[in-house]
């Protein structure tokens, strides 16, 4: 029985042991799945949204100057003399009331014509709102752009790596034959010495690559807001990539699409709305109101002239017609109608770089497809020369150099491709965010 508790206890022990190990692998991400989790972790996302939210309760805050205002206010005192006196009979007779009591009203003020400025204050609360919302959405297309090149990238080193562990495992073999042939004395230790060296070469260009991955993983752990140890990319293929051809748009008709180009729309369309906020500021103002007071004040007098508490209401209008400002607003709404020219002259000029922008970005595209291109065919005839070059020595023809030239040749072409192909990715991503997309 002990020994059946023994077995149980291990066999828990095991299992236990077993899931925690399990829960310690990292979890396989897509680029999707980055982009994703960027969208709902990223910590500069998250503040981008609370402006967003910030904005939205401005908009809610300019709507209530539609409703009345109102106010209420109450007054107490306590007078060494009274409020009300007078003197008979060259001060014979004299007399003080109202030395101390209270009084309390409350007023409604219902603006019928404010000069434009509450219904163009809730068009300009609205415009806010609706930048604040274009930030957001052009804030999530850079971090969606920060997380594709990060991702790329961890792509390529984890490709270099690959690419090494096959030159590695080649010079590996060349060494053991080639010290096999030194010891037989069929070659010189000369040959031997080179492909240790070029060994300690990859063992050096390993760590560079094994680092860089590091840093470039915790850039993108940053972004998407996860540890960096609790993930890893899933395998990528790079053997095909799409043509640029299917990604071509006209650019006239995409300028209108883009973020830029919204948000200096939305730059002149406040101008003018402030122009008409300030032309408001002198024009006459019209409110209508209701009002109630009330007012206790006692007198220890035997004669009361006063009652002791009083009541009253009241129904006004009131006009308010800024006469004095007329000479010094006539110069602010000069400077707004400067501010709407120079939002005008902005857009122009941006709507003219937007679209070099995109012209650039569509050059850059065709480059790097055209350059993939090359990089595969230099890499097939790396890998023809390398085998060339190995026939060769093994036949004695070529030295141990050429050899390892042509693996070191081979490592760079087959990096050049990686890279060529991740900035194309990246690239393609530039272009479609560029032209609206």
């Amino acid at each position: 029985m002990k020994r059946f508790l023994s077995i149980l206890s291990l066999a828990s022990l095991m299992i236990a042991c077993g899931g925690s190990l399990l829960q310690a692998q990292p979890t396989m991400l897509s680029l999707d799945d980055c982009r994703q989790l960027a969208m709902q972790n990223n910590i500069e996302l998250q503040a981008a949204q609370l402006q967003v939210e910030g904005a939205h309760q401005v908009r809610r805050q300019a709507f209530t100057k539609y409703f009345p205002t109102i106010s209420a206010s109450a007054m107490g005192f306590d007078a060494t003399d009274g409020i009300v006196n007078f003197s008979l009979l060259d001060g014979l007779v004299t007399a003080s009331y109202i030395e101390k009591g209270y009084t309390a009203g409350v007023s409604a003020v219902q603006p019928l014509f404010a000069g434009g400025q509450i219904v163009n204050n809730n068009r300009l609360a609205r415009v806010g709102e609706e930048v604040k919302q274009v930030q957001l959405q052009q804030r999530q297309n850079d971090i969606a752009l920060q997380v594709e090149q990060y991702y790329w990238q961890m792509v390529s080193l984890n490709e270099k790596l690959k690419t090494l562990d096959i030159i590695g495992c080649q010079i590996d073999t060349i060494c053991r034959d080639v010290q096999a042939a030194a010891d037989a004395g069929i070659v010189m230790h000369n040959d031997l010495l080179q492909a240790e060296l070029q060994r300690n070469s990859i063992a050096k260009d390993r760590l560079k690559v094994e680092n860089g991955l590091r840093v470039t993983k915790m850039l993108l752990a940053h972004c998407i807001s996860l540890p960096a140890d609790s993930f890893d990319i899933a395998s990528t293929s790079l053997d095909e990539i799409p043509s640029p051809e299917s990604l071509r748009i006209d650019h006239n008709e995409a300028l209108y699409t883009t973020y830029p180009y919204q948000l200096l729309s939305k730059s002149i369309e406040a101008s003018r709305l402030q122009k008409k906020i300030e032309l408001g500021k002198y024009l006459p103002q019209v409110g209508v109101g209701v009002g109630y007071m009330y007012s206790h004040l006692p007198d220890n007098n035997k004669i009361k002239l006063l009652d002791d508490n009083t009541s009253n209401g009241v129904v006004f209008a009131t006009v308010k017609i800024p006469i004095s400002d007329w000479w010094g607003g006539s110069h602010a709404i000069r400077e707004k109608n400067t501010q709407i020219k120079i939002a005008e002259y902005e857009m122009q000029n941006s709507s003219q770089l937007l679209l070099i922008q995109m012209q650039q970005l569509w050059n850059e595209l065709v480059e790097a497809y055209k350059q993939v291109a090359i990089s595969q065919e230099s890499v097939a005839k790396a890998t023809e020369n390398l085998r060339l070059n190995s026939d060769s020595y093994q036949a004695g023809v070529v030295p141990m150099s050429e050899l390892l030239d042509a693996q070191s040749l081979l490592q760079q072409t087959r990096d050049q491709l990686v890279t060529d192909i991740t900035t194309y990715l990246v690239k393609r991503t530039q272009y479609q965010q560029a032209t609206g997309r």
